[in-house]
């Protein structure tokens, strides 16, 4: 027992610092979009905070056909979280805060198992992908003009979003350890940014602020989702640096585009009024 604790502390010291790192990062990102609006939150929300950082620290000690495999399934894993953030945008509106975020990452748990299931070719993901998103932004987009109530989270919001996330970045690191790469990509695709958000926003400003929230956290998912495309399909030909800097370019340019075009939609409603 105790050779085993010892050949293993070498991981445990590294892992540490990266668990506490990202944790902060997200906690950091999801106090913002709480004071910043649903518009504002929702694009937070979908920044590559946890991921990005997670997928680095893979690419530092496994070959570029590990990260596109792992990314491939991280992709499946994303399109489900479109699929549960619609859930819970229709669920938050008459459910309870515990209810509405178990049944939502129900949700995405079993449409992840159906999407890896189908083992189906990329082409076919990316049609169904762009299904999910243009069909559910359609859908959730008479729920976005919630405002969040001038309320903000307590300290200890805070500590159990930060515990949520250093549990994740553990998940995935132990699993790149001792499993493959289709497990590794699924750790690294659990939404727990989202599901932070939910918990937090909800118990403090309600079920329709929230689901407001994550209505303008769905058309933002799909630069992650694109990322995570682009990843799988770069990562053995540019290698592992190049390939994460273009997913990472191709996340925030589609987030920036999207508040621009939301900065500039605004400033046309003003003149016109």
């Amino acid at each position: 027992m105790l050779h085993l604790i010892y050949e293993a502390w070498p991981f445990t010291l590294g892992l540490i610092p990266k668990m506490v790192l990202i944790a902060f990062m997200v906690v950091a990102s999801t106090a913002l979009a709480e004071r910043a609006g649903p518009v504002i939150g929702g694009l937070i929300a979908t920044l590559p905070i946890s991921s990005a950082p997670v997928y680095y620290l893979l690419a530092l000690g496994h070959t570029p056909a590990f990260i596109a495999d792992a990314a491939i399934t991280s992709f499946s894993g994303l399109v489900a979280a479109g699929i549960m953030l619609v859930a819970y945008i229709f669920l938050a509106q008459r459910a309870k805060t515990l209810v509405s975020v178990i049944s939502a990452l129900i949700i995405w748990a079993v449409s992840t198992v159906l999407l890896l299931g189908l083992e189906v070719h990329p082409t076919v993901s990316v049609v169904l992908s762009i299904i999910v998103f243009a069909g559910g932004s359609a859908l959730v987009r008479r729920f976005g003009n919630v405002p969040l109530s001038s309320g903000h989270s307590k300290w200890q919001d805070f500590a159990m979003r930060g515990l949520a996330v250093a549990a994740m970045v553990a998940g995935v690191e132990i699993a790149a350890a001792f499993a493959g790469p289709e497990t590794t990509g699924i750790f690294a695709s659990v939404p727990v940014t989202f599901i932070a958000m939910m918990v937090i926003i909800q118990s403090r400003h309600g079920g329709p602020a929230s689901a407001a929230v994550m209505a303008h956290a769905l058309p933002g998912l799909v630069g992650v989702v694109a990322a995570f495309l682009v990843m799988h399909l770069t990562a053995v030909s540019l290698g592992n640096t190049w390939s994460l800097l273009l997913a990472l370019a191709v996340s925030v340019g589609w987030s920036a585009f999207l508040l621009a075009f939301h900065l500039f939609g605004d400033r046309r409603r003003h003149r016109s009024t």
